[in-house]
């Protein structure tokens, strides 16, 4: 029986198993959730981007080998002499 009924009201024991459920529910939620800091939150890796994965773009995660090339051609590119580069080679729309 449902809490909204309207040919009868709801009894004790309806009123009862609702709450139940629903504490029931909130508990299994919350510790799924709980889950996620356990996966070191890297589901999204594994996802696709229209999912809420991580996108094509976005750099390593620190502490792999790919991570510590990356580190490594970034500074490069900070290091590197910029004064002989054409005038707005420098800004992303161009």
């Amino acid at each position: 029986m449902w809490l909204w009924s309207v040919s009868q009201p709801a009894t004790f024991f309806d009123i009862l198993s609702f709450m139940v459920r629903l504490i029931a529910l909130i508990i299994a939620s919350t510790v799924l959730g709980s889950c996620s800091g356990v996966s070191g939150g890297k589901v999204g890796d594994y996802a696709p981007e229209w999912l809420g994965g991580a996108p094509k773009d976005m750099p390593p995660r620190p502490g792999t080998p790919e991570y510590e090339a990356f580190r490594k051609k970034q500074e490069a590119e900070a290091n590197r002499d910029k004064s002989k580069d054409p005038p707005g080679a420098d800004l992303w729309w161009s």
